[in-house]
């Protein structure tokens, strides 16, 4: 049973996700109460496997004490609770592969197979149609919901497809998993996400990373993964600054860039605790618009100036709800203390893929985490519920391809 109810999961998940991005939560939870149930008969043995995410349990437990001296008290305690029990109820579904027979496992990884070649279908339908799906689900609504709102969707296809694909070529061959991996690609290309396609990039590199040799990657690689979240932060902060003095970015980019700039002078008023866990909602000038000042030092007069200097003070604020820079937001809420702890959770999953029990399984987790982390860098809100619930979800699909640990 515990086989079908994960394999039901995944199954559903990225297409549920282009639909409505918040679906992925109760997927989630859905799973790992029905995993409850199933396990019933050995729920110390299930607890025990659910040890697998503890640094992760470590930050949850810094953003609900963060609360303490948070600009917003009820705000953090509330979010981070929140994300305290998103991180246990994963845990558990991602612990719980490690106790699958045989039989649930490949039961699990058709449902994996399938969810990806569903939701890459309905994401090549919904670019070519305009979204009609995602509209039609809605009762055609005035205005009609805009393309963009696929986004999501594309960016969890982005991090299952290798899992995907690694499972596809066990259970079909070569020439299933090479389709697909095409059409997986092409729904991710062709959607209008540029982070889901930097992930897509960022997983392919990972996954040719992880052909090094075996010790060069069992020793670098979570360690690459912990550095990523460490100088992610000012390495994208410095790419974007540079192209915004090149006058080569978009108005929205320029934005990006700008917003990146308010939030880590905030992140360095306070350095070591930070302001609290989601204070980036509530962050005091946050809803205020951008200083002509500061577009003035970021990047030289152009058409991405002229088009946001047009536009109204709401389009333009210091701190939309989050900064779009995973790392940053981290920095920003829980100060140096949360991101050693984050970093710290990024190299012990990379302790867990480097494990794994071949090189294919390797490669793919490398091609997981890469992709995530890119995401995370860049494009959503690092604690959104339907977003951390994804990645549970993704971390239980690359665990079907792993094996046994070494």
């Amino acid at each position: 049973m515990s086989g079908r109810v994960l394999g039901a999961a995944l199954a559903v998940l990225p297409t549920a996700v282009t639909m409505q991005s918040r679906a992925a939560t109760p997927i989630l939870v859905a799973a790992a109460l029905a995993l409850l149930w199933a396990e019933r008969a050995r729920l110390g043995e299930l607890a025990r496997a659910a040890v697998v995410l503890w640094p992760l349990g470590l930050l949850a437990g810094w953003g609900i004490a963060s609360a303490a001296w948070s600009v917003a008290p009820e705000v953090s305690l509330d979010g981070a609770l929140r994300f305290a029990l998103l991180i246990g109820l994963g845990a558990l579904v991602v612990g719980g592969v490690g106790l699958l027979d045989p039989a649930a496992r490949r039961q699990a990884g058709r449902g994996l197979i399938l969810g990806v070649a569903l939701g890459a279908a309905v994401l090549l339908f919904e670019v070519l149609t305009g979204g009609w799906l995602t509209n039609a689900v809605r009762l055609f609504p005035e205005p009609a919901r805009s393309v963009d709102g696929i986004k999501p969707g594309a960016s969890v296809l982005a991090v299952l497809l290798a899992p995907a694909v690694v499972l596809c070529w066990r259970e079909g061959g070569r020439g299933a998993a090479l389709a697909l991996a095409g059409l997986g690609a092409a729904a991710v290309l062709v959607a209008p996400s540029e982070a889901a396609r930097l992930a897509l990039a960022a997983g392919a590199a990972g996954a040719l990373l992880a052909l090094a040799p075996l010790r060069a990657v069992c020793r670098l690689g979570p360690l690459m993964l912990a550095l990523a979240v460490l100088a992610g932060p000012s390495v994208l902060q410095a790419t974007g600054e540079a192209a915004a003095q090149a006058g080569v970015l978009p108005p929205s980019g320029l934005h990006r860039v700008a917003i990146w700039d308010f939030a880590a002078a905030r992140a360095a008023e306070r350095p070591v605790l930070g302001w609290g866990f989601e204070a980036s909602r509530v962050m005091p000038g946050g809803e205020v618009r951008i200083p002509a000042e500061a577009f003035d030092r970021l990047a030289p007069p152009g058409p991405a100036r002229a088009a946001l200097d047009a536009m109204p003070d709401h389009a333009v604020q210091s701190l939309p709800l989050h900064p779009h820079n995973g790392g940053l937001q981290v920095r920003l809420e829980l100060g140096i203390v949360g991101l050693l702890l984050a970093a710290a959770g990024a190299w012990w999953i990379g302790r867990g893929i480097v494990r794994a029990t071949d090189r294919v399984a390797l490669a793919s987790g490398a091609a997981a985490a890469a992709s995530g982390l890119t995401v995370a860098l860049i494009a959503f809100g690092v604690w959104q519920a339907w977003w951390v619930a994804s990645l549970m979800l993704a971390a239980c699909a690359w665990r079907l391809t792993a094996g046994a640990p070494r």
